[in-house]
């Protein structure tokens, strides 16, 4: 997966990211969430969720630019 652009919120993370095949993305963000999950717990003594309900994801096509631009804060 590229990723092309990020921005780091309060309580949520922007990506812009182009996966190598339709479910690498999916994967990718299962395999990151189950590790940053398992980080987060430890270090606040805590267990089960982090995020809330599953990601959102949409294609971009004549929007790209637009949108690299308002995820590189």
């Amino acid at each position: 997966m590229s990723l092309l652009g990020y921005c780091l919120m309060s309580n949520h993370v922007h990506l812009l990211a182009v996966p190598r095949k339709p479910e690498a993305l999916a994967l990718s963000l299962k395999h990151t969430h189950g590790r940053y999950a398992s980080y987060w717990n430890a270090a606040h003594r805590s267990s089960g969720h982090v995020w809330q309900g599953r990601f959102y994801s949409c294609p971009l096509d004549s929007h790209h630019w637009p949108c690299l631009r308002q995820a590189d804060c």
